[in-house]
């Protein structure tokens, strides 16, 4: 373990009982363990980050829609439409999915991710 992630709980000093005449040794003994990280807080209007994929679907293509209606930047309203579009897929609404891959696709043109994920939509 990295001495930077250690931290130092507590420090118990024993003292041997049999010290025959001298100044009794000092034993240390510590315990260390890993510093607790703070707990992670979940942004509710993001659509967009880790554990995406794990969120019911529905939930997914309302926070996007919610992204999507507060008039964001590009790269959020990129991130926004490709993400709902991806939900929309898993939901077999191809033609809506499209739609949001269609807008990814006039911000960045050369999406590689997108242009396969369209296609996908329009070969079903």
């Amino acid at each position: 373990m990295p001495a930077a992630v250690l931290s130092l709980i507590s420090i118990d000093a024993r003292v041997m009982i049999k010290h025959r005449g001298r100044s009794p040794p000092l034993l240390a003994s510590v315990r260390l363990h890993r510093s607790p990280r703070p707990p992670r807080r979940r942004r509710t209007g993001r659509c967009a980050g880790r554990g995406i994929d794990e969120l019911p679907v529905e939930v997914v293509i309302a926070r996007c829609t919610a992204v999507l209606n507060a008039a964001p930047a590009r790269d959020r309203k990129l991130i926004a439409h490709f993400n709902r579009g991806v939900a929309y897929q898993r939901l077999v609404w191809l033609s809506s999915a499209i739609a949001d891959y269609t807008e990814v696709l006039k911000l960045r043109p050369n999406g590689w991710r997108t242009l396969s994920n369209r296609g996908r939509g329009l070969c079903r």
